[in-house]
Parts: structure tokens; sequence; C-alpha cells
């Protein structure tokens, strides 16, 4: 079909195409022999998935769909159920479920495995096709399956589908003048909305120190992790990719005038942290320009290009690795903390405490008994819990109360 095409010299070098003169005999005997009539086109597109599934999870071929879905992911408006998820050891593994989400309030958690999508295999799935059959219409519903190792067992979920308007950074005061500043996903908007916080904190005199918190954020656009981390910092190499050839290096170096703010600053990272949260991390560590705290990063080390291709459709290569400016290469390592902080839930630990109080009111023979509430006045009170703040959520999460530990001692340090 191709013949001779497929040998080509090049000066002394003669480099030969016999596979693909395989894959056109292939390609052939299947198009005029195969049980059923088939597409060219169909036989094309699935030869390109296969050839990039070989390379690596993040490598993919994007359909036209895939490729719409894509832009309206980095843009931060999509119609799913809000998990961020990638293929790890050959399964379809969650990465993160993002902030408010269906899948965030069904309680499914970093580290899940989907082994099933309504009713269908999901393991033997490509990563972009899981992700079409997760998402849809709002309204609509989606039936999964997951295996969680911490369980060994499987755990099924019907979860109804949203529109995900991802909202990127979120933040409040702590006490002693020092605040929170929360980045759930990096999207187009994402550095414009911690400048934005950043600056109204300072208009309210509560810089004396920043929590940037970056566990379970999935990771997003490599532009927003620069501009992120260049409002920290507004000297030196922030982050350097490097392709196939070791000579070819790229840096990425803070731009002067850009830093916001001299205050101390602590970075909670977890298992779920990954490319460009692990970008922002390593980039400050390495600088000595934060402490990072929590448990060891996702790992995801590599840098994607989107290529468009005609017919609306579109490639996603892997291109090139990330290092931080101290030449650490994050892929399948991830950034180890400076300080160890294990999850503990104030819940649990409650709870626990309940269970073994020896002596109480309710322990008294013929106590009264408290008085029945009235659906409204319950409904109330499950509104109220539901609308809590974001500080007092705070004052129960043991990471966030442990790294406003260490801004106090920092400050203390400096005086």
């Amino acid at each position: 079909m191709f013949g001779n095409l497929f040998k080509w010299e090049s000066g002394a070098k003669r480099v030969d195409y016999y596979q693909l003169e395989n894959f056109s005999k292939v390609l052939h005997f299947v198009e005029e022999n195969y049980v059923d009539k088939v597409k060219m086109s169909d036989l094309i597109e699935g030869a390109i998935q296969g050839m990039l599934y070989k390379l690596d999870p993040h490598s993919a071929y994007l359909s036209p769909d895939h490729y719409k879905e894509m832009k309206e992911e980095t843009a931060g408006r999509f119609g799913g159920l809000g998990i961020e998820v990638t293929v790890k050891d050959e399964s379809l593994t969650v990465v993160a479920p993002i902030e408010d989400t269906p899948a965030a309030r069904a309680g499914i958690l970093s580290g899940d495995r989907i082994v099933d999508i309504n009713g269908e295999n999901a393991r033997k799935m490509n990563l972009a096709d899981a992700v079409t059959r997760m998402r849809g219409e709002s309204g609509t519903k989606v039936k999964i399956k997951i295996y969680r190792a911490s369980e060994e067992k499987t755990l099924s979920f019907e979860l109804t589908r949203e529109q995900i308007r991802s909202r990127s950074v979120r933040y409040t005061k702590l006490e002693g003048g020092f605040s929170y500043l929360r980045i759930s996903s990096f999207v187009e908007r994402s550095a414009s909305e911690l400048e934005k916080a950043i600056r109204e904190l300072q208009t309210q005199k509560h810089d004396k120190g920043f929590i940037l918190d970056l566990r379970s954020n999935p990771g997003g656009l490599l532009d927003q992790a620069i501009k992120i981390t260049n409002l920290f910092m507004d000297d030196g190499a922030i982050v350097y990719t490097q392709g196939r050839e070791d000579s070819k290096k790229k840096y990425e170096y803070a731009q002067k005038g850009r830093k916001l703010t001299n205050a101390a600053v602590v970075v909670l990272v977890d298992e779920a942290s990954a490319s460009a949260s692990e970008i922002v991390a390593g980039a400050l560590q390495d600088h000595k320009r934060a402490v990072i705290a929590g448990r060891k990063s996702f790992g995801k080390g590599s840098v994607q290009s989107v290529i468009p291709l005609g017919d609306r459709a579109g490639l996603k290569l892997t291109v090139s690795r990330y290092f931080t400016p101290k030449g650490r290469s994050i892929q399948a390592k991830g950034i180890m903390p400076d300080v160890i902080l294990e999850r503990i839930d104030f819940d649990v630990v409650e709870e626990a405490r309940k269970k073994y109080m020896k002596f109480s009111e309710s322990s008294l023979r013929g106590h009264l008994k408290n008085a029945s509430k009235d659906l409204k006045t319950q409904e109330k009170e499950d509104k109220a819990q539901k609308n809590i703040s974001l500080a007092e959520k705070l004052k129960r999460d043991y990471e966030v109360i442990q790294a406003l530990g260490i801004l106090k001692t920092l400050s203390i340090a400096k005086m």
C-alpha cells in the first residue's frame, strides 16, 4: 500500500520503517476482511490512541469532544463530577476531588481506583475516554465503583453531575494578624485571584504571615504556578524544564516587581498535591522562602503540550520533565515536606472521647430526657452547619492549626 515510502536516508544514516509497512498491511487486511464493515477513520483514530497509550499516562489523542472538554477545564468551567484522575500502575486513579463538587461531597478520596463507570470496566478505558464518560449534562447521573486500598473493599457511588465552576482561590483572616490562602486548582484566573486576596488582606493588616494551602490540589496550568510563586519571591529561578536532550533546558525566572509580601509563609501539601502545586512548593522550598508542611506530594513532574490537529481534535504530548531550581526531579518522587504532619480527624477524636467518657449527666439513673426538636428547628441547624464559615472550619483542621503554630514561631524568631 505504501511500499518503499517507509525507507529514507539522511546522510550516511539509513532509517528503516518496516513496522510502518506492516501497519499498512494490517490496516488494509482489516478494512477488506474484518467480519463487519469498519470505517477507515475509526481504524486510524484507534491506532493513534494505541500508539500514545504506549508512551505515558498523560499523552493522549484528544477527539473533538475531548479537546473541547480540556479547554473548558483549564478555563475552570465544565460539567461533571469534579474528579481529577490519572493512570497509575495501569489503574484509573483519583488524584483529588475538587472542593464542593459531587465527588468531594460523596467522600471520594485521593488514591481511590476507579474500576467501573456505568457498568463498563474502567480498567480497559484510556484516560480521555474515562473522563468523557464521567462528564455530561447537569442533573444526569453516573454510577461508579472504586476500590479503596486502605479499606480493602470496593465501594459504589451514584453521583449527579453538576456544572463545575471551580472556585480557584479562597481566603480568610486568622488570629494574630495571620491569614489563610487556599488554591484548589491552577486555572486561568488563579494568579490574579490570589494577588487580589493578598492585597485585600494587606489593607486589613492581616499580612503578618500566610498559610498557603495546596492540599488536594491536582495542579493545572504551568504559567499560573510560575505567576503565583512570583508573588512570594522576585529573584531567581522558579522551575526549569528539560526535554529529550540534556543540553536543552528552559528556565522560568521570577520577575522583579511582582513580589507582594516578605511575610513568612507555610505551604501545606499532601499526597494529592500534584503538578503545578509541586512546582510552587518546590521553588519556595529551594529558595528557603517557605516552610513546607504536610505529607509527601503526588509526584507528577512532567510537562504536556497540547497541539491542535485537524477536524478540531488535539494531541496532548509529554514533551519534558520539570525540575526545582536546585535540580530536583519531582517525577514519581514528589516534594518531601520540611515538617511532616499526619492527618487527624477531629470528628473521629470527638467520637472516641464520647465513647470512652465514663461519667456524664446521661449516665445518671433517671436523668431528664433532652426535649426533641421540631422539624423546622432541626432544618435550621442543619442549614447553619452547611453554611459554617471557612474560618470556623479551619479551627477543626489539625494541619492548619499546626501551620499557624509554625507561623507564630517564625514570627517570634524574627523579633
